[in-house]
Parts: C-alpha cells; structure tokens; sequence
C-alpha cells in the first residue's frame, strides 16, 4: 500500500511512522494546492501472506518485516484499505480477519463455509469482500458484521479477487478461467467472461 503527505504535513508523517510504514521518495512538483504545485512524500507497505500460517508486513525499503500476523491455516489473500489504515486476511482457516496497521491486533472476524481465496476492501473502507473455493463472494458490511451481498459464480471454484479503482466493481476469477464482474453495490452479475474449458 501506497500514501503520499504533502511536505510539512509532520502529523500525518508521525502517524505513518507510528504504524510501520516507511518513507520512499519526495514527488517534486506532485499535485496542485491551493494554486500552486506542491511536493510529497511517498510512503509505502507491503503484505504477504503465506502457507506457513503467517502474513507479514515488510518495509520495502529496508526489506524488513514491520509484522508477523499468526493464523490457525494457510493465508491466501491480503489487502489493504484504501486509507492504509487495516489489513484484511483470509485464507485456509475459512474466514477473513480485519487488522489495524501499527498495533497489528484483529479486530474483526467473519467466518466463510469454505476456504478463502482472494479479498477486497470497499472504496469507502465499510465493506470486505471474499472470495472462496465454494465458488461464491461475499460481501461483509463492517457495521453490522453481517453479509451485506452473497454472488455466486456459474462454475468452479473462485481464486481471485480484485475491486475496480472506482469501487463499482468486483471481479472474481474462476479455477474454469472464467472472471466474473459484478456490481459492487448490489452484487448484480455484469459481465462474464469466458475460460479456458469454453
């Protein structure tokens, strides 16, 4: 995950220092404020998760690990928010887990028939959306801790999961190689598109 800070904006340069994240780069000239050009500073984060019941959190530019997030299976999938203020985990143990960036506690827990394959945050961060071998994506509202949307892919099993930039759109990838594109908003199917066995 990626956040740029305007220079001089110390506050928000404390609290990124204070949750692990690490100063890449100034981006000269980088956005328009107030009428004139401003620089930034770009910070970043990377997760992965792992089959050895771990996710970590690394630095990427000292390639050291900011976390090590232990679970009870395999970790498949790892997003970040949109904000960079949680991390969403899910994989092997049937569910997903929501993590706040700096103290890297779970704060949530939503539990899924089948092993999760892919996950997602809603463009406003009040949603997570996963994928899993049963062939299906929910949706989970944050708020209420409840599915919001269930969608069901025609065949196979889901491996992947992405969110359009604008946050309209899900796309789950099948084991046929078919991807599905649903709305995120109502999980209403859009768009199919065809495998490798069609």
């Amino acid at each position: 995950i990626e956040a740029t800070v305007m220079e001089g904006n110390f506050r928000s340069e404390r609290v990124l220092q204070r949750s692990g994240f690490v100063r890449e780069a100034t981006l000269r000239d980088y956005k328009l404020v107030r009428g004139a050009f401003r620089d930034f500073s770009l910070w970043s984060l990377l997760a992965t998760g792992e089959a050895n019941n771990l996710a970590r959190v690394w630095d990427l530019a000292t390639r050291t690990q900011v976390a090590i997030l232990p679970h009870e299976a395999r970790v498949k999938a790892v997003a970040f928010s949109k904000d960079g203020s949680r991390l969403v985990t899910g994989g092997s143990e049937r569910g997903v887990r929501i993590w706040k960036v700096g103290d890297w506690k779970d704060s949530t827990r939503f539990d899924q028939k089948w092993t999760v394959t892919g996950v997602a945050f809603s463009a406003d961060g009040t949603r997570v959306a996963a994928s899993d071998e049963g062939g299906q994506v929910v949706v989970w509202d944050l708020g209420t801790g409840k599915p919001a949307l269930t969608m069901k892919l025609a065949k196979g099993q889901a491996n992947c999961l992405a969110q359009s930039a604008d946050g309209t759109l899900l796309a789950a990838g099948s084991t046929t190689g078919a991807v599905s594109i649903f709305a995120a908003g109502d999980g209403a199917l859009q768009q199919t598109f065809a495998g490798n066995d069609q």
